[in-house]
């Protein structure tokens, strides 16, 4: 379970990143709205919150972080790309650059996540082993 945290982990820090440098171009190239972007999002959200479901089961079963602030960064990051989305629409706002920085604001916290995690930064990139 600790294995498949990390991985997917690493893939949120990574696809937040691709999705917030792709919502930034697309606001400033005036790119309209468009459903292979929103489709995006979804997905980086299902990463998101599969990876908080996974550290919530790593808890139940008594693998507590060595740093609290490791839960907070987590739920911070579950929560924020609804948030922000919610805003943007009900505000009539084009999505493309208040959801490209909250993907970024979120791949920072999932970063701030990694460092506050038993592995460190250096689970980010280095070897996984068991």
């Amino acid at each position: 379970m600790d294995v498949l945290h990390l991985l997917v982990g690493r893939s949120a820090v990574f696809f937040c990143f691709i999705c917030g440098i792709w919502g930034v171009l697309a606001h400033f190239r005036k790119a309209p709205d468009d459903s292979r972007y929103t489709s995006t999002l979804i997905i980086a959200e299902v990463l998101l919150v599969a990876q908080a479901i996974l550290g919530i089961t790593l808890i139940l079963s008594g693998r507590m972080p060595p740093d609290p602030m490791h839960i907070a960064y987590g739920a911070l990051a579950a929560i924020v790309l609804p948030a922000v989305y919610g805003w943007a629409n009900g505000r009539g706002a084009r999505l493309a650059l208040p959801t490209g920085i909250a993907m970024l604001f979120i791949g920072g916290l999932a970063i701030r996540a990694f460092t506050t995690s038993v592995v460190g930064f250096a689970g980010l990139v280095s070897q996984i082993s068991r």
